[in-house]
């Protein structure tokens, strides 16, 4: 059984980045790295969350 896709708000992503950017001493001219960084690790933790509520078998879960 495959699972939709679940995509994280553009405020999460954004605030997410900034965590990130700040953790690593907030390096200029990088913010599109941290941008998709953000956007890769919310979705892959939403997806997880989605996958356990509805009750899937790990084994017919998304690799991660």
């Amino acid at each position: 059984m495959k699972t939709p896709a679940i995509t994280p708000t553009s405020e999460e992503i954004t605030a997410r980045a900034r965590q990130l950017w700040r953790i690593a001493g907030s390096p200029i001219g990088r913010d599109l790295e941290f941008w998709l960084s953000a956007k890769a690790e919310l979705e892959h933790e939403l997806q997880a969350v989605h996958e356990e509520a509805l009750g899937l078998p790990r084994s017919e879960r998304r690799a991660s």
